[in-house]
């Protein structure tokens, strides 16, 4: 069984955290407070909060695996698997009022996860809708179908088609070209709150709302300009990105509150290595901000410091085996109909990982496997 507050607590200690506010009744509520804060509301020393928080930590960490047929409980959307939602965003699943990036390198997968809970979404929820904000022109309503059909139960007699077309009826794309765009249209998304409600925002790419700026600021140097005035330009274009983007952060953890939605972001990979002025930002390799080696999530810190949490997919090393240039195999798993869990997995496909790099209420650093079939992102349990 998972191991929960009652399991590691005596009643009593259990009924005070409860009485914090906001109150602690699950293991990621108590990774959300710091240990002054636990220490004082709590009036306990700080060696026993010290003690509990470790405690708490490796039962996350070493929390047994989902067996096979069950489903992560939670109202929330998720990222479209039991294995990854309960190794990466726990049971509550993609909490509202919080901001969940998924970063990495080109061809690794992550419309694909976005696209996959998606999915996961509209077979769960019934009612609520979901906007994708496009950036890039990379939705693609087809492959959408595709994921669903290789989800669903079959059964004679029905029409399947028609039930996939009436949950993508839910899916409102909007393309976001500029910052200003994506107000706009989270603006119209608010209006829709009456009409079956909204449950999932997925934004892809961050990255591309801003490259504009950094286009901006390289075409204001002219040609005659000086290091001084290159200097001076960058630095401008930098700190309007800054503010643009932490009213982009305010302003989705506000919209996902007010709508009682989940938000997903899907943010791309730079070089190291550039000049403080650079609009990419540095990082290190292992810190919140690090994934592959010598390439970091875009946008620098300040988006870092602005999202709830972050997580990085990277492919395998070269050693592993040729990179597909498809995003699924061509000879494609069989998909267990009614828990995608089960599926079979083709032996030869490259296998990537997800690694969880910024949350406040899991520990990071964990990893999953993951691989790409026709019914969307699927993870790897590890071997016994």
């Amino acid at each position: 069984m998972p191991a929960t507050l009652g399991s590691l607590l005596c009643r009593e200690d259990v009924q005070v955290l409860g009485r914090l506010q906001p109150p602690i009744r699950t293991l990621e509520d108590m990774m959300l407070w710091p240990l002054i804060g636990l220490v004082e509301g709590t009036n306990w020393t700080h060696g026993k909060v010290a003690d509990l928080r470790d405690r708490v930590a490796q039962a996350l960490v070493s929390s047994p695996r989902i067996p096979p047929g069950s489903e992560v409980s939670t109202s929330c959307p998720g990222l479209g698997c039991p294995v990854l939602d309960a190794a990466l965003i726990g049971e509550q699943g993609l909490r509202v009022g919080t901001v969940t990036e998924i970063v990495g390198p080109a061809g690794v997968g992550k419309t694909q996860l976005a696209l996959t809970s998606t999915a996961a979404f509209l077979m769960q929820d019934q009612t609520r809708h979901m906007v994708f904000l496009d950036a890039e022109n990379t939705f693609r309503p087809e492959r959408l179908y595709e994921i669903l059909k290789n989800r669903r139960d079959r059964h004679a007699h029905v029409d399947e088609d028609a039930l996939i077309r009436k949950d993508m009826d839910r899916v409102h794309i909007a393309a976001v070209r500029r910052p200003k765009d994506i107000a706009v249209r989270l603006e119209q998304v608010g209006r829709w709150k009456k009409q079956g409600g909204i449950g999932l925002i997925v934004l892809d790419s961050v990255a591309a709302i801003y490259r504009y700026l950094e286009e901006k600021g390289h075409s204001s140097l002219g040609s005659h300009s000086n290091q001084a005035n290159h200097v001076g330009v960058m630095r401008n274009a930098l700190t309007e990105r800054q503010g643009q983007l932490g009213q982009l952060a305010s302003l989705l953890k506000a919209t996902s509150q007010d709508l009682e939605a989940s938000v997903l972001v899907v943010n791309q990979v730079t070089g190291r290595g550039f000049a403080s002025t650079s609009l990419s930002g540095t990082g290190t390799e292992n810190g919140p901000g690090g994934g592959e080696l010598g390439v970091e999530a875009a946008l620098g810190h300040f988006w870092c410091h602005s999202i709830t949490n972050r997580i990085f997919l990277s492919r395998p090393d070269e050693s592993s085996g040729p990179w597909p240039g498809s995003i699924y195999s061509l000879h494609p798993p069989s998909i267990h109909p009614s828990n995608p869990s089960k599926s079979e997995r083709p032996q030869d496909s490259p296998c990537r990982t997800m690694r969880l790099v910024k949350c406040p209420y899991r520990p990071t650093g964990i990893e999953v496997s993951y691989t790409i079939a026709l019914g969307g992102v699927f993870g790897r349990e590890k071997d016994r």
